[in-house]
């Protein structure tokens, strides 16, 4: 492209020497026959303007495919964005795994800013934002308890504080934390609505798992009344409340 545009400049500047010579020659003529009392400095002055108009629309000429280039390669910066979108959209539909995706868009074997600097990685970002999105609909859909997501998110040998501090930090904690808040709200609506009792943590739930709940409780601003119906408060006598784990887990959470 440099060439061409290059070729294209010289012809024009050509072009335009020649035309000039032309202008001056007829310019030159009209004086002489006009009128014997213009100065050579008045004739050359002439000319000079002529020159400085042609060369301005020599200049804005050139600004002008310089805008064009620009928009062009804007244009295809977005066709070719629309269908990287449209791709991690398609792939995280179909269940694609993260390395299949991060090959596709030549982020393999990247990391740190390497990887979050590349031009793909926010299609990458789509791509798992939008899976994790389905998983998270498909286990809601599925009424799915939230110590079943707990054991398929690698979370179920979590056993000391240690462990759950070092956990916190990984995409599988988060995902967990983000599926309970919506079974939480999804569990209290149904019962208002549909009448469907709230599914009440089982009493072999690890301490683990209920310290992340609570976690979630707090991060979310639950109510206390909230909290009760989800810990069965509504159910249980007090003889029961009393010996139940879930009432030692309201306390520890006050």
């Amino acid at each position: 492209m440099g060439i061409y545009y290059m070729y294209t400049v010289v012809v024009v500047v050509i072009a335009l020497l020649v035309n000039l010579d032309t202008l001056s020659t007829c310019v030159l003529a009209q004086v002489t026959t006009k009128s014997s009392h213009w100065t050579h400095s008045t004739m050359r002055g002439a000319i000079n303007n002529i020159i400085d108009k042609r060369s301005l629309r020599v200049d804005n000429s050139g600004d002008g495919r310089g805008d064009t280039e620009e928009r062009v390669g804007n244009i295809f910066s977005k066709v070719s964005n629309f269908f990287k979108n449209n791709n991690a959209i398609r792939w995280a539909d179909a269940a694609k795994s993260d390395d299949f995706v991060k090959k596709k868009f030549k982020l393999t074997g990247l990391s740190g800013v390497a990887l979050t600097g590349h031009k793909n990685y926010k299609h990458f970002e789509k791509f798992v934002e939008i899976k994790t999105s389905n998983q998270l609909d498909a286990w809601l859909k599925a009424d799915k308890s939230t110590v079943a997501v707990w054991r398929e998110l690698g979370l179920g040998s979590i056993s000391t504080w240690d462990d759950l501090m070092n956990a916190a930090h990984t995409d599988a904690f988060k995902i967990y934390q983000r599926y309970v808040d919506s079974f939480d709200n999804n569990a209290v609506i149904n019962a208002a609505f549909k009448g469907k009792p709230i599914p009440v943590w089982s009493s072999d739930t690890s301490w683990t798992e209920r310290i992340a709940r609570m976690v979630n409780w707090k991060a979310n601003k639950k109510s206390e009344k909230h909290i009760m119906l989800m810990l069965g408060f509504n159910t249980f006598s007090l003889d029961a409340l009393e010996a139940n784990q879930n009432a030692k887990t309201y306390l520890i959470y006050w």
